[in-house]
């Protein structure tokens, strides 16, 4: 009985472990979805510095210093261009690391799913084990008895 009682514990720390993997993952997939919209709106506002930079090319009769300004403004947009461009690539390579973490935790979660399934199945077979024991004895007692009568 305290075999039983044992196994029933590793059953619940099964599922204690299954809900703190599935837990974990809602968490990661939460954190997966900021981080896409967080990539998403760093790829609009490099576009919209890309096509300022398009619209912002010098064109016609320039004073000198009215071309140097337009130049300066120019590298400014493409120096900014290229810090969003790391940063995206940066949210990139987390995004990466996240969907690792998510596989990982899948995996533990199928892993507890699996022995929880295991102890389960000894579970059963123990008390079908116990059922046909008892019917056996119970099937003797009564041919003893009807022997003896």
């Amino acid at each position: 009985m305290a075999l039983l009682m044992h196994v029933k514990r590793l059953i619940e720390r099964c599922d204690f472990r299954q809900q703190r993997c599935e837990s974990t993952l809602k968490a990661l997939s939460a954190s997966r979805t900021l981080l896409e919209d967080e990539i998403q709106a760093l790829g609009r506002q490099r576009e919209g510095m890309l096509e300022l930079i398009h619209h912002e090319r010098p064109q016609g009769a320039l004073l000198r210093s009215q071309l140097f300004m337009a130049h300066r403004r120019l590298a400014v947009l493409r120096a900014s261009i290229k810090s969003l461009q790391l940063e995206e690539t940066q949210l990139k390579e987390k995004l990466i690391e996240l969907d690792q973490q998510q596989r990982l935790i899948h995996e533990s979660r199928h892993h507890w799913v699996r022995k929880a399934a295991k102890y389960q199945s000894w579970l059963s077979k123990k008390r079908r084990s116990r059922l046909m024991t008892g019917l056996r004895l119970e099937e003797l007692d009564t041919e003893e008895l009807s022997v003896w009568k």
